[in-house]
């Protein structure tokens, strides 16, 4: 599942980098998958948080945006509610870590996620963008911890990174 960073097909060529229906393909032969989806924000959920991003400069605007943990929690609700009520035993796999699932999903349901990335190390990119205020980022890194603690496995695309969330954002559970 995912966003508008992956649209509403994760097999979509240019979804998720254009990795994610390489990834859905392998999970899906491998008999691992029943459904892969992806949400997009609807468009009067959305405006508020874009809105409340507003700025002359259309990639810092676009950089607060994607920062926004507000946004984020419009997609995970989306996504909770598309999951089907038949599926309700089956475990959820997300990629990445901007959808808070486990408040939606209750505490006993199977929940991981896959993570070509954090924003914890991301912010050490030297295209990380510099004109984010350091609150906004600090608020959206303490979004990534909370749903980290939720999150049951990370598979990580590295041990680079399976590193960060140990060290960075205090995780454990990384495999």
């Amino acid at each position: 599942m995912g966003s508008g960073l992956i649209g509403t097909d994760p097999y979509e060529e240019n979804a998720w980098s254009g990795s994610s229906r390489f990834f859905f393909a392998e999970c899906q032969r491998q008999d691992w998958l029943r459904r892969a989806f992806g949400v997009r924000c609807a468009r009067a959920a959305a405006i508020p948080a874009d809105a409340a991003q507003f700025s002359f400069d259309r990639e810092l605007w676009r950089q607060q945006f994607y920062l926004d943990t507000t946004y984020y929690d419009v997609l995970s609700r989306s996504i909770v509610a598309g999951l089907r009520a038949e599926e309700s035993a089956n475990p959820v796999l997300q990629l990445g870590g901007i959808y808070n699932l486990r408040p939606g999903l209750g505490p006993a349901r199977k929940l991981y996620s896959y993570h070509d990335g954090n924003l914890a190390q991301h912010r050490l990119s030297p295209q990380f963008p510099a004109r984010v205020s350091s609150r906004r980022v600090a608020r959206a890194l303490a979004y990534e911890r909370e749903v980290c603690d939720g999150i049951d496995i990370i598979f990580t695309m590295s041990d680079y990174l399976r590193e960060s969330f140990s060290a960075t954002l205090a995780c454990g559970r990384s495999a």
